[in-house]
């Protein structure tokens, strides 16, 4: 990918960074796609083993599924945790 090719998607970067603002979104000089966590992150024992600080994709469209991925990690418990489901139990007697 050229220089010139990734000037002409700034408008769709743009739109990217404004749609993820707690991720900083960019292209490499080799035009691949990275978006790294702002801001402070704090880890613990049990953080989901997907969780990553920064991502990257060979398309925009392809990092932002990415970037999707690792909110459902943050919401996720650890696979290990033994934590209760918020669904565990219902409609049994």
């Amino acid at each position: 990918m050229s220089t010139e090719e990734v000037k002409a998607g700034d408008g769709a970067l743009a739109e990217a960074r404004a749609r993820h603002p707690q991720w900083g979104v960019w292209i490499s000089s080799a035009g691949r796609y990275w978006a790294t966590r702002m801001g402070h992150a704090r880890l613990t024992e049990r953080v989901h083993p997907g969780w990553a600080m920064t991502v990257d994709a060979d398309s925009l469209a392809e990092l932002e599924t990415r970037i999707e991925a690792q909110r459902e990690y943050e919401q996720a418990p650890h696979p290990s945790s033994g934590a209760i489901r918020a669904d565990a139990g219902l409609g049994t007697p």
